[in-house]
């Protein structure tokens, strides 16, 4: 039987009011004042994505620790790809809006 890996795919629109709330006030960020699309990405790498957004791990199984394994960026978005381990998604599945739209074209 093949092992159950789970795989789950983030969008975040980052013109939205949701990634411009700043949740942690770090005094390095005052120094530096990053952009609010840079300190989004910085929150998501260093692991605060659960605090700012538990909808997106409730489905996934307690046990499982998900990472990010990679995150795309686009002018008006984030997309991150998280899972136990690294592994492709299937561009048919995916809500990455380059493969969706591609996909819903041809279909």
């Amino acid at each position: 039987m093949k092992p159950i890996i789970n795989q789950q795919e983030v969008l975040i629109i980052t013109s939205s009011e949701f990634s411009r709330r700043k949740y942690h006030n770090d005094a390095s960020d005052t120094e530096k004042n990053p952009s609010e699309k840079e300190r989004l990405k910085d929150e998501c790498w260093n692991g605060k994505l659960n605090d700012r957004l538990p909808e997106a791990f409730a489905m996934a199984d307690p046990a499982a620790e998900m990472y990010i394994f990679q995150m795309k960026e686009a002018q008006q978005f984030l997309l991150l790809v998280m899972g136990e381990s690294p592994s492709e998604i299937d561009s048919f599945y995916s809500i990455d809006p380059y493969h969706f739209l591609t996909m819903q074209f041809f279909s």
